[in-house]
């Protein structure tokens, strides 16, 4: 990076606030971090490194509009900096702005040709443009000059998998294993991860990854464990725990962070079973046997909607993939005969949903809840796993370049017979997915309901 030596004003002052606002982001003081290093720059004007350590707070903050004009101030004093072209790139990519994203990286790219973030993230911005074909030529470059660029090799599995190239996608989304934090060390120390053979009298632990949609997409194939002769132990995330305890094909379940049941013999990764198995389209959603009953939070006699218009504000995509409320409600809220239920587990007053947060500790009290919709329409999170894999009729509004498991086309998806895709036609146009889900709920409906 170019030198962050002060190069006008109260220099001093302003380096010393600087490395202030260094400290505080270090320990996660990101607001201080912020306030320390507009103060650097009120002294010194001209301190590139101040704006740009600016524009990496508002970054992490989400604040992405700001992120880009502050790294554009550090262009204008460093030209031939290349963290900050990358930075000024992918900070486009996160407003969606693909196409500049991708000069950004070129720039970069021309300054340092052998820096791996500008040639990782044209891949990912070719991506999130929808250009996958292109995405995996870029990511194949880089491993053509280097194989064992992992995080290269798992970026270009997304985009075979949404291509449904299943052999080569899962192949290559081994390579995941391979970064920092996917893998439980202290959970599976001193056992062998299994290779796919004979199972026979041994028990198989099938330990979760970062997101519990994984686990009940991929969990359809315990079943073909157990014909291996496995019995089956899942650990899991714990809002999972009393959920997938319901199921048939599991043996044991048991969450993550608790100590484990018994003993097992080998292991393998919930993802990894693809790999193993392959796509196995014989295999339908995992099996599941939930209490009987009825709750009193469902009490309306119209047509019942579940929605969920937000995910995990932590997710790397949730910019994209979340709807803001208003957008969400413009064409539903006036369709008659419907009642709305919200899922949204942070929601306690929604004036066109009934909350049904105060109802939902866990998983299963949320597949029961999810049991008594007449639909379920939701962006992509785990909720629509959960719809899928109870065969409960689910609409998933996705972006126009979504996460893999739903294609790069069509209304479809090959893992849940029950869902149906409802896609963005442009990046960021969520009026014309709920316009077309609005459409489709009226046409639902009873003839006597509207």
């Amino acid at each position: 990076m170019a030198s962050d030596i002060p190069t006008g004003g109260n220099q001093a002052n302003a380096q010393a606030l600087k490395n202030l606002g260094n400290q505080a982001l270090s320990l996660g003081d990101i607001e201080q971090a912020e306030s320390l290093y507009r103060q650097a720059i009120a002294a010194d004007d001209r301190f590139m490194a101040a704006h740009y350590n600016l524009g990496n707070v508002l970054r992490l903050n989400r604040r992405y509009d700001e992120a880009l004009a502050a790294y554009r101030v550090a262009a204008a004093l460093a030209p031939d900096d290349y963290d900050i072209h990358v930075n000024i790139g992918v900070t486009l990519n996160e407003l969606a702005r693909h196409g500049e994203a991708l000069q950004s990286f070129a720039t970069a790219n021309s300054l340092n040709p052998a820096g791996l973030e500008a040639r990782i993230n044209t891949g990912v911005a070719l991506s999130r443009a929808g250009r996958h074909e292109e995405a995996i030529r870029a990511y194949s470059g880089i491993l053509a000059n280097d194989p064992n660029i992992s995080l290269a090799r798992y970026f270009r599995s997304l985009e075979y998998l949404i291509r449904a190239n299943w052999a080569e996608g899962f192949l290559d989304h081994e390579a995941r294993l391979d970064l920092a934090g996917v893998v439980p060390e202290e959970l599976l120390a001193g056992k062998e991860e299994w290779d796919g053979s004979d199972l026979a009298g041994r028990t198989l632990l099938i330990y979760p990854e970062h997101r519990m949609g994984d686990a009940l997409q991929f969990l359809r194939y315990a079943p073909l464990c157990r014909a291996r002769g496995a019995r089956v132990m899942v650990c899991c995330h714990p809002p999972l725990q009393r959920l997938l305890a319901t199921s048939p094909d599991i043996d044991v379940v048991f969450a993550d962070g608790t100590p484990v049941p018994e003993t097992f013999d080998t292991y393998i990764s919930v993802m990894s079973l693809g790999y193993v198995f392959g796509r196995a389209p014989e295999l339908g959603p995992l099996r599941l046997q939930l209490p009987g009953g009825r709750s009193d939070a469902v009490s309306g006699s119209g047509f019942k909607v579940g929605v969920c218009h937000r995910g995990n504000p932590g997710h790397i995509r949730d910019a994209e993939r979340s709807i803001p409320e208003e957008t969400f409600w413009r064409s539903l809220a006036q369709i008659p005969g419907v009642d709305y239920y919200s899922f949204q587990l942070d929601e306690l007053s929604d004036r066109h949903a009934a909350p049904l947060a105060p109802f939902i500790s866990d998983f299963l009290d949320t597949a029961v809840l999810a049991s008594e919709m007449d639909l379920i329409l939701t962006v992509d999170t785990s909720l629509a796993h959960l719809g899928g894999t109870m065969g409960t009729p689910t609409w998933v509004l996705v972006t126009h370049s979504p996460d893999w498991r739903w294609g790069e086309s069509g209304e479809t998806t090959p893992w849940y017979p029950s869902i149906r895709i409802l896609r963005q036609p442009s990046a960021g146009d969520w009026d014309a997915v709920l316009a077309e889900a609005s459409i489709g709920i009226r046409k639902m409906l009873p003839a006597t309901g509207g």
